[in-house]
């Protein structure tokens, strides 16, 4: 959902009408005025240029933002509200659907409003209620008026958003507020973790259910936790991880490390990617001593392997964690000493892993078939990434399976060995998850990495026309060894020829065909200019006696998403002949 230009009262006379006004006065009913509340997951708000008035509950206990003691509603007569009316509120009754990176608002007025956050649940302390987040573009919601990221408040996070001291803390939510300023690559991410099939199928039936009382289950207990790493956050659990393993959290740090109670995971699965690729997410595991480890990138099930779009990438080994924060995400690090693991874990396509080679994908990638490599939502110039749910990154190590299901590694790894040491330089402290400074200088401080954008034009320049290879067809002659990137139709078979060939050293013998459609083809989008014309040649030669018909066409895709385009993908013949032997 993408809003803008909303606004309106959440609540004046206006509002009342004499219909009900029996109901009202038999019952003493007070209007539940939420006027904005957002859905748990599966979903993505945008929300810009948009003014709140006269919103949520009006009392001292929600006084922060304004003291006017006419604001909000209140819960007195015809006109009242509920006492928990707010102007924006967070579905936090679940354990079983948790909420994505989906909220984002921009340009935001608050008038004259009494309450302002309130989660739906806080007698209990959700899987929802822990993972709440919120891009606060320009903190005109939050207050700040800088960006801000919105975070959970609740206990049970721990110092997972409680990154440092200058984080403020709202108890209206709880939400707390991270000002992204004070970091040069802060930003949010979103992660889903299995290493247990048997565990994970518990959830929404005898664990992790949407939705429960108090003081009865069933209940969603942590099967360990996943923290910041560094000093600093050596004595916290941080989030609790359970059977319904979604993590969203501050990237952009020195990484995230995930301990569970049984140990190394025999095999994890790292899926549901939402991050930007300038705020890096490096993600830690610890594994016994001497374990060898293979990371590998998945593109979905269905994805069909060619030679310029492929299916998987195994990562390779690199020395250093520095290598693997500054990698474009296909490299891993594992330390001899201590058994820690570390990768880089970005966002790729769903349906292949490079174009041809892996790449760190960046959201103006257009990838093969005219689209964005990476799915987003944005609106106004707020873009938030959406996740390719069927690719996935999967760890395997190389141990003796034990533990519940054999999910875990028969060997523990040595939790005694320190994790953090090496994150500050020598004779600086960690003062928040993202940054080490001197003490006795504490403006002297260093980052574990700092993003430069690429340079922005000059507004007067005109930039120049980027020129085209005047040569359409990558491999026309097939004398590259392969048939890299000519594909077949379905069902079709093809394979180099350097027996029967009329010029160089190769062509292309296509079996198998039971339609006149079928054939050989590459993809051209890009490569082709408006308004230019092409010439085609090619040779063909029928390995069957007789005279045939042969047509060479050309498939044109267009988009029918502007109201401005309405024809219809369809062929078009560019070479026709009826006398081919």
């Amino acid at each position: 959902m993408a809003s803008s230009g909303m606004s309106g009262p959440c609540f004046d006379g206006a509002m009342y009408s004499p219909r009900f006004s029996l109901l009202t006065r038999l019952f003493s009913l007070y209007w539940r005025l939420d006027n904005y509340h957002r859905y748990d997951t599966g979903q993505d708000h945008i929300i810009t240029d948009s003014a709140f008035r006269n919103c949520g509950y009006r009392s001292d206990q929600y006084n922060q933002y304004n003291t006017d003691p006419a604001r909000g509603c209140y819960s007195s007569g015809e006109y009242g509200c509920h006492p928990d009316s707010s102007t924006f509120g967070f579905l936090t009754h679940s354990d079983q659907f948790n909420p994505e990176i989906m909220q984002a608002t921009k340009s935001i007025v608050l008038d004259n409003v009494g309450r302002v956050f309130r989660y739906s649940r806080v007698d209990i302390e959700t899987v929802s209620g822990r993972t709440q987040n919120w891009l606060d573009v320009d903190g005109t919601v939050s207050g700040l008026n800088e960006p801000t990221l919105i975070g959970s408040g609740l206990p049970s996070a721990g110092m997972w958003w409680a990154v440092d001291d200058e984080v403020q803390k709202d108890v209206q939510g709880p939400v707390v507020f991270v000002q992204q300023n004070n970091g040069p690559s802060r930003g949010l991410a979103h992660i889903r973790l299995e290493w247990d099939a048997a565990l994970h199928s518990t959830v929404g039936s005898t664990a992790c259910v949407n939705g429960r009382s108090a003081n009865s289950g069933p209940y969603c207990p942590p099967h360990g936790y996943i923290r910041h790493l560094g000093k600093r956050f050596s004595g916290d659990n941080g989030l609790p991880v359970t059977a319904q393993p979604e993590v969203v959290g501050l990237a952009g740090g020195y990484g995230w490390l995930l301990t569970l109670d049984e140990g190394a995971p025999k095999e994890l699965k790292i899926s549901q990617t939402e991050v930007l690729p300038g705020t890096p997410l490096l993600f830690s595991v610890q594994y016994p001593l001497n374990t060898a480890v293979t990371v590998t990138a998945h593109a979905a099930n269905w994805c069909y392997a060619t030679c310029d779009k492929p299916c998987q990438e195994e990562f390779s080994q690199v020395s250093t964690v520095d290598e693997v924060r500054r990698s474009d995400g296909n490299v891993f690090h594992l330390d001899p000493a201590t058994g820690l693991l570390t990768i880089r874990v970005i966002m790729y396509p769903e349906t292949y892993t490079g174009a041809p080679d892996w790449k760190l994908f960046d959201f103006s990638d257009i990838g093969p078939d005219g689209g964005y490599a990476l799915k987003r939502f944005e609106r106004k110039g707020v873009l938030l990434p959406r996740a390719a749910y069927s690719s996935y990154i999967s760890i395997t190590a190389d141990c003796v399976a034990g533990g519940t299901n054999n999910a875990y590694c028969a060997q523990q790894p040595d939790r005694t060995l320190n994790l953090d040491g090496s994150i500050c330089p020598a004779d600086f402290v960690q003062k928040s998850y993202d940054r080490c400074c001197d003490p006795q200088n504490p403006t002297d401080c260093v980052y574990p990495y700092s993003f430069t954008p690429p340079p922005t034009m000059d507004p007067n320049q005109t930039p120049a026309p980027t020129p085209l290879d005047p040569e359409v067809l990558s491999n026309g002659g097939f004398e590259e060894g392969d048939l890299c990137p000519w594909e077949g139709s379905w069902n079709v078979g093809f394979a180099l020829d350097e027996s029967t060939v009329i010029e160089g050293s190769a062509a292309a013998r296509i079996t198998g065909r039971t339609a006149t459609w079928q054939g050989l083809g590459q993809q051209v989008f890009g490569k082709l200019q408006p308004d230019v014309p092409y010439d085609f040649q090619g040779y063909i030669y029928i390995l069957a006696s007789g005279t045939f018909r042969t047509d060479a066409t050309i498939q044109a895709t267009y988009d029918t998403s502007t109201e401005s385009c309405t024809r219809q993908n369809s062929y078009h013949t560019i070479y026709s002949s009826s006398s081919v032997t």
